[in-house]
């Protein structure tokens, strides 16, 4: 496949339900002997935000067991400055959606050219 047709069929597949976003990023910084948390807006993007079906997530607590029964996901073009990362943390808000948090980023690569990103998600309000 081509590249630039993989980047044409991502942004059709964000238009046909797109959402604005601006991404609050917390990111740690060195200073001095330790780390410095640093925040930064970014955006806005225009990406695509969906219930993954397929993946169904089951956590091990000290108490129980808990089914997450919604997993979501998000569609972003190349041009999306979004990340994973034991160092920064990605948070953004929708309206009639909630709080998300970035807990994945896999690169949709093309002939070694990054057309978008599918992101994992977790709603925490």
């Amino acid at each position: 496949m081509n590249p630039e047709r993989r980047k044409a069929h991502i942004r059709w597949t964000i238009a046909q339900n797109p959402v604005t976003i601006t991404i609050h990023r917390t990111g740690k910084q060195r200073a001095g002997g330790g780390f410095q948390n640093v925040k930064t807006d970014l955006g806005p993007f225009i990406v695509r935000i969906f219930v993954d079906g397929s993946q169904t997530i089951t956590e091990s607590e000290t108490i129980g067991t808990r089914q997450i029964s919604k997993v979501y996901s998000l569609l972003a073009d190349s041009g999306t400055d979004i990340q994973a990362s034991p160092d920064i943390d990605d948070q953004f808000t929708v309206a009639d959606y909630g709080t998300f948090v970035v807990k994945g980023v896999t690169p949709q690569i093309v002939k070694g050219i990054v057309c978008g990103y599918q992101v994992d998600l977790e709603r925490v309000s």
